[in-house]
């Protein structure tokens, strides 16, 4: 979200001025799971924003994203990840409509499987007992 990228504080005082907002509007914006966000899990997200460092923690791991890990990328340009790798995703979001998700991992680790799931942005929340059975799945052979 290039939003959050923004130089500090502009992102983090726009969501504090509005936090429930922005929250409801992001979730339910991510989520293309009907039901999803609950009232329950959206009152969870707010209690954790409010937490004093978590508004700013989250923009600049953003901030990071576009800058410094593209850094460190390219310091490792060339290296594989040799330990095995789950990826999972939402079919119906962002990640699934406009990438290759396991070609790109495939391109940074030797050992990758994955695979999508019937769900948005967020899977652990849209599909909590498939992304969890594969979880559990994934683990248990790598035993």
């Amino acid at each position: 979200m290039f939003f959050l990228i923004q130089p500090a504080p502009l992102p983090e005082r726009l969501i504090e001025g509005n936090l429930e907002f922005f929250l409801r509007s992001h979730l339910t914006a991510q989520s293309r799971t009907p039901g999803v966000p609950s009232e329950a899990l959206i009152q969870e997200y707010l209690r954790c924003y409010r937490l004093p460092g978590t508004i700013q923690a989250i923009c600049e791991d953003y901030r990071a994203a576009a800058s410094i890990d593209l850094e460190h990328d390219a310091v490792d340009d060339g290296r594989r990840l040799e330990m095995p790798l789950l990826a999972l995703w939402g079919a119906r979001g962002v990640v699934g409509q406009l990438y290759d998700v396991l070609a790109t991992w495939r391109e940074k680790a030797a050992h990758v499987q994955g695979r999508a799931l019937d769900c948005g942005h967020s899977p652990q929340e849209e599909a909590a007992e498939q992304t969890a059975d594969a979880l559990v799945e994934f683990l248990r052979a790598a035993r």
